[in-house]
Parts: C-alpha cells; structure tokens; sequence
C-alpha cells in the first residue's frame, strides 16, 4: 500500500515542524515526495486540480506527504474528503489563541515564518498596535474554530501544546514511526516562544486580545 500523508493544520500550529519530521522520517533511506502549503504557490484552479490529481495518482512509488493549512484549501473550495480520500489524514490544532495570534504578529514582523536549528534566530523588539493585535486575534480565533470543527474522518489529532519540540519524542506520537524511529534530525524547524521578550507592549496587547475575546 502507498504511503500517502495529509497534515492540516492553521498558521502558526506547527505544522512546518511536523512535516520537516515526517520528512526526514520517510526519506532519509528512500525516495519520496513532500508538498508544503504547495496550493498557495499555485495561482489558478486548473493547476490546483492537476496538483491532487498528480498526488492522488496510483502510479506514485514512494511516500507522498502533502502538508496544508485549512484556510486556503477552504479558500479554493476543496473537498478535503473527497480530494485526500487515500490518504493518512492528521488534523493539527493548537488551542492557546493569544499564542497563536503573537507568534503571527512576530512572523509579519520579521517577515518570515519559519525558524530553523541550523540558523541563527535574531528576534525583533516592537511595539504592536491595538488594531493589528486585534485583527490578529480575532483570524486566529476564527482559525482555530475553523479546524475544531473541521467535520471530516481524521485518523489522528495533534496538539501543539503536547509538541517537546525535541523531534527525537514528537516522533514517536505517530505509530509509523514507533518501530523504527530516526536516532538523529540535522534540521529541523524549532518551536518558539518569548513572546514578552519582542513584544514591548505585551500587556497592552494581552489587554486588546480581551476586548474581542467574546466577539
């Protein structure tokens, strides 16, 4: 049977980190195919079908791992179910929103959205204002409904908050790993945090998170 993985996750909810593991897992010794946020590089709706029909193909030999935030297969209308009906399909949720709405904050803020081990990480000292720490806020709380009640079968659920960050354990939450699991990972994307270290008003933002916790 082909290997094929499908991690779906939103912004900022590790699912770079996961899919950095799944790949050196799967092909460190073998050949294999990894598409990350693939349908956001992809700028129309043909060669979004010619991308699942490519991933969903029989004649594919090796382990296909395809990882997507929620939001932009929603935004391009795609049947999950239906789309990524063969695949291994794990559903990535991170449940802290005030986490999740500073880590956006700190990405756009570098412009960059991803921190790896083999690079030094210099993280930005700024003020945010209320309506940028709002608006950043209220898409992550929306996000994280999103994918809470996300009603599709899933074979399992991670949650960021159960995440080491050492990828030598987080490994070892996936049972296609558990027998024979990787003894060393060269690169890896790191989870951050410090969020009072950059953020030089953070509780001014804490405080304008909680004007729209309940809107």
């Amino acid at each position: 049977m082909q290997e094929k993985y499908l991690l779906i996750g939103q912004p900022r909810s590790g699912t770079t980190y996961l899919s950095a593991i799944f790949q050196r897992s799967f092909f460190l010794n073998h050949s294999g195919a990894a598409y990350n946020e693939q349908i956001k590089k992809i700028n129309n709706t043909n060669d979004i079908k010619i991308f699942l029909n490519h991933v969903n193909s029989k004649n594919l030999k090796h382990p296909v791992v395809v990882k997507e935030h929620l939001c932009l297969l929603q935004d391009n209308n795609i049947d999950i179910t239906q789309e990524f009906n063969n695949f291994y399909r794990i559903k990535i949720i991170r449940k802290n929103i005030s986490e999740i709405a500073m880590s956006m904050l700190i990405a756009r803020e570098l412009n960059k959205y991803e921190f790896w081990t083999n690079e030094e990480i210099i993280f930005p000292k700024f003020i945010v204002n209320e309506s940028d720490a709002k608006e950043s806020y209220s898409i992550s709380k929306k996000r994280l409904q999103d994918i809470e009640s996300l009603d599709i079968e899933t074979h399992q659920t991670i949650y960021y908050e159960d995440l080491t960050g050492d990828p030598l354990k987080d490994q070892l939450l996936f049972p296609m790993f558990q027998n024979n699991p990787i003894k060393e990972f060269d690169k890896i994307t790191v989870k951050t945090a410090g969020y009072q270290d950059s953020i030089l008003n953070y509780n001014d933002v804490l405080e304008w998170f909680d004007e729209v916790k309940n809107i």
